[in-house]
């Protein structure tokens, strides 16, 4: 090996992450290694093919020493060289012809002042090992630089965010005027673009906290072991996920708690609400203590297949018990809802859309059986809005399908389940809640089932509620927010809900994290909206729902009415206030094509946003599904319903948008 002549791999590229560089291939053949900046130093060398002597010789006592910490011990030298030869780094080779000259630390120009002010390495990120340097493609030029390693060097001490003066303190390349002279034209270049450096946590002025955890109630006292049958009806709320309160079923809840003054708790009694791992901690628990009763579940794509699964076991063991399904993945489409229900027989009633009003309605008509079990008149219940449901008798195979029910207008009759105390004795080990502060969506793009199951209309809750709900989720220790908004940062007061959020956490410690779904056509006010929670330290960032760019997509699936300059223009808002921006791209929406989803990719590559993609899904509600449209644009789906091929592509097409993500 000593006497051996090595060079670098021609697809070896250098990339970050979170302010670590990793060498690999962009092929995926080998694994990514991890990369120390002196590892540049060692693999400079090799880029034209180098002996192994003459490298240990020159990083040990000659003239690439100097830009290492200290030298290295031989061995280790050694073994590193091996460890990168083994991970496809490195490779026999031979020396060759001298490259063309790499750019070198600028003698003259501008230097830069010795600023705070904070730079990253774009989100997109590569080097690439050619003869003589390391090449980095600039799209705010359009070409390629090839760095020599000084330059290199100096652009890899950015990482994930440092400032000007930082970075010519600390750096060993050339003397400080040099390095100030570089620095200032990789900024000039955009090599480096406006970011934050790593900040550490200020101290709580609220002074020390409890440690960091998950709100965990256990079986605490006033559960459903607290209660005792007493002749009504029980109704079960099936949740699927221990670690988020259950807010649509908590929503039931207080629609069924409050109506007609209560008139409801006459006749039944609403089980607490908690989370029970399996069916069997069911049977075991408050099934075996109240006996059949009334199911409550909401679908939707994470849940449906749990809580299908629990309506079976439960019909099996025994048919008196009445199963109600609603939520966005219980079909709508009349149809769909009949091949549904054909297809699990488990299911009594789908409720459509929006389910408060319709639960209460429906709670009305049902009553105790003469077998003990729940029942209801055929006749009666057909005349309950915004349903699907099996005829008693007649083998139970007609569907009765009831009229479309119109949007409920004010939300706040309904009353807040966190706020009434649904979810205090709730057996999960909470790690998320989540809030509503409106209803509804101006779009209606075909893919999403949102702006046609709310007619468009968006409708708020009040303020003082949203802000209650807030300081509940604080105060109990629920370390994530989820905010169920089509379009935060579409309302005015969006913003103040944010700088609410912010109080809240910083007077209790939580939340310490939002998810939401940002608005589209806007700029400003999300950028302010994001600046709030990055200075309140709170875990956020801005994402950009764009799906695609392409023209022809965007009329197929009815989108056109979302500007995509918008977009460009929140882009720019981003980079100058340093803040963190990615873009949700969709993968086989009908109408793409493979150039227009890889023109979509280069897009964002180039603006320096981080790039996420996502299959597209068929939802059962939304106008994609309808069957019209899927046979306009001759839509096929897999046995999960993802879209694998329509008008616009084929299967192997689709394949080949994945892989191109993939790399």
């Amino acid at each position: 090996m000593y006497d051996e002549v090595l060079v670098t791999h021609p697809d070896t590229v250098v990339v970050q992450r979170k302010g670590v560089l990793y060498a690999g291939r962009l092929s995926g053949s080998v694994a990514w290694v991890p990369l120390a900046p002196p590892d540049l130093v060692l693999l400079f060398p090799f880029l034209a093919g180098a002996g192994v002597r003459e490298v240990a010789q020159a990083l040990t006592a000659g003239d690439l020493a100097a830009y290492l910490p200290a030298p290295p011990p031989v061995n280790n030298l050694l073994g590193r060289i091996d460890q990168l030869q083994k991970g496809g780094m490195l490779q026999p080779g031979a020396r060759q012809d001298p490259p063309q000259p790499a750019l070198q630390l600028p003698s003259a120009g501008q230097a830069a002042e010795k600023s705070s002010r904070a730079f990253r390495l774009p989100a997109n990120f590569a080097l690439r090992l050619v003869p003589g340097g390391f090449e980095a493609w600039n799209p705010a030029r359009g070409e390629a630089y090839v760095l020599g390693l000084e330059l290199a060097l100096l652009l890899v001490a950015f990482g994930a965010g440092a400032s000007l003066r930082s970075v010519i303190r600390d750096t060993r390349v050339g003397d400080p005027a040099a390095r100030r002279r570089a620095v200032q034209w990789l900024v000039n270049e955009r090599l480096v673009v406006p970011g934050r450096a790593a900040a550490t946590r200020s101290p709580d002025p609220a002074g020390p906290r409890q440690p960091e955890r998950s709100r965990a109630t256990g079986n605490a006292p006033g559960g459903w072991q607290a209660i005792e049958p007493d002749g009504r009806i029980p109704v079960y709320f099936v949740p699927h996920m221990e670690n988020h309160y259950p807010l649509a079923l908590g929503m039931i809840f207080s629609a069924l708690t409050a109506h007609d003054g209560g008139a409801l708790l006459q006749r039944y009694q609403l089980l607490p609400i908690d989370f029970h791992p399996s069916p069997q901690a069911i049977f075991d628990g408050p099934y075996r203590k109240f006996g059949p009763g009334i199911w409550l579940f909401s679908n939707y794509m994470w849940s449906i297949q749990k809580n299908l699964a629990v309506s079976e076991i439960i019909k099996k063991h025994d048919p008196r018990n009445l199963t109600i399904h609603g939520g966005p993945s219980t079909p709508g489409y009349e149809q769909a809802c009949r091949d549904f229900m054909a297809r699990y027989r488990s299911v009594d009633i789908a409720v459509h859309g929006e389910g408060e009003v319709t639960i209460t309605e429906l709670f009305e008509h049902l009553g105790r059986g003469d077998d003990g079990g729940v029942g209801f008149q055929r006749e009666v219940l057909a005349g309950v809005s915004g349903i699907s449901f099996r005829s008693p008798g007649a083998g139970e195979q007609e569907i009765v399908r009831s009229l479309p029910r119109p949007r409920l207008r004010m939300l706040d009759q309904i009353p807040s389940p966190y706020l009434q105390g649904v979810f205090d004795h709730y057996g999960g080990r909470v790690d998320a809640a989540i809030v509503e502060t409106n209803r509804g969506c101006p779009f209606a793009c075909t893919f999403c089932d949102w702006g046609s199951a709310t007619n468009g209309k968006v409708v708020k809750f009040e303020m003082e509620r949203i802000k209650a709900e807030i300081e509940w989720i604080g105060r109990n220790q629920v370390r994530v927010l989820w905010i169920a908004d089509a379009n935060f940062g579409m309302l005015r007061r969006d913003a103040e809900i944010a700088e609410w959020i912010v109080d809240v956490k910083r007077r209790y410690g939580f939340p310490q994290e939002v998810v939401v779904n940002y608005t589209k056509n806007t700029t400003r006010r999300l950028a302010d909206i994001i600046k709030v929670f990055s200075d309140g330290q709170i875990i956020s960032q801005g994402i950009i729902s764009i799906q695609t760019s392409d023209a022809q997509t965007l009329d197929v699936i009815n989108r056109e009415n979302i500007r995509t300059d918008k977009y460009d223009e929140l882009i720019g808002v981003f980079d100058e206030a340093g803040l963190p921006l990615s873009t949700d791209l969709m993968i086989g929406l009908p109408g793409i094509t493979v150039a227009a989803f890889d023109n979509d990719l280069q897009r964002y590559i180039d603006a320096d946003v981080q790039v996420k993609a996502y299959p597209t899904q068929l939802l059962p509600n939304s106008p994609m599904a309808d069957p019209e449209y899927m046979e306009k644009y001759r839509i096929e789906v897999d046995e999960n319903d993802f879209l694998v091929a329509c008008s616009s592509y084929s299967r192997d097409d689709l394949k080949r948008m994945k892989r191109i993500y993939d790399v």
